[in-house]
């Protein structure tokens, strides 16, 4: 090349470049880190001319995390995303202090609550046991105080969940169904007949 004349040349598939820029990353590579690796252009260090196919490294590719710039917490719980996940359960309590990570529960352990007469899901608290009233009255018998101590407690522990409290008088929908059976019900009375019976005689 004659002195005084300004280099360039031609790479195989790419547009005639600069010397000054062999990736043709748009960045000199006096500056560039990376003069044979072209810039990745995606927000993340891009002035640094290098290419970051991991940009949280946390061995997810860019291309599959949904997180790039977020590493991924291994814990064993949708650590294929490559997004963090710093309360599994989503019980409100981080996993670094819930003692149940993966097992929604109210404070201040986060572990779920363990009862013996209620059954309790995300959204509703399911009775084991009936509810028994007094007869025609609208007090509740003692023998359901221990249930309706476990539903109080576990409304205590889940202040999201909304309750709905229905009661069905029982004694008096029987009454009304064995009335509605007396009146409805066919006769099953012997039939009657107006001739005498007749009689043989030796």
């Amino acid at each position: 090349m004659p002195a005084g004349a300004r280099g360039s040349r031609r790479l195989p598939g790419r547009r005639r470049l600069p010397d000054d820029d062999n990736d043709g990353d748009g960045i000199t590579d006096k500056l560039d880190k990376c003069p044979n690796d072209p810039e990745d252009r995606d927000g993340f260090e891009d002035a640094d001319g290098c290419p970051d196919y991991d940009n949280d490294k946390d061995g997810i590719p860019d291309s599959i995390d949904k997180c790039p710039n977020e590493p991924e917490d291994r814990d064993g719980f949708q650590d294929e995303d490559g997004c963090p996940d710093p309360d599994n359960d989503n019980d409100g309590i981080p996993d670094v202090v819930d003692k149940c990570p993966n097992e929604p529960g109210p404070p201040p352990d986060g572990c779920p609550k363990k009862y013996n007469l209620v059954v309790v899901t995300e959204t509703k608290i399911e009775l084991k046991q009936t509810v028994f009233f007094d007869t025609n009255r609208a007090s509740i018998k003692r023998v359901s105080f221990a249930l309706l101590d476990e539903v109080a407690q576990a409304m205590h522990d889940y202040p999201t969940i909304k309750v709905e409290i229905q009661a069905t008088p029982i004694a008096r929908a029987a009454r009304a169904r064995t009335s509605s059976c007396r009146r409805s019900a066919p006769s099953r009375s012997a039939p009657t007949s107006s001739r005498r019976p007749s009689t043989a005689t030796a």
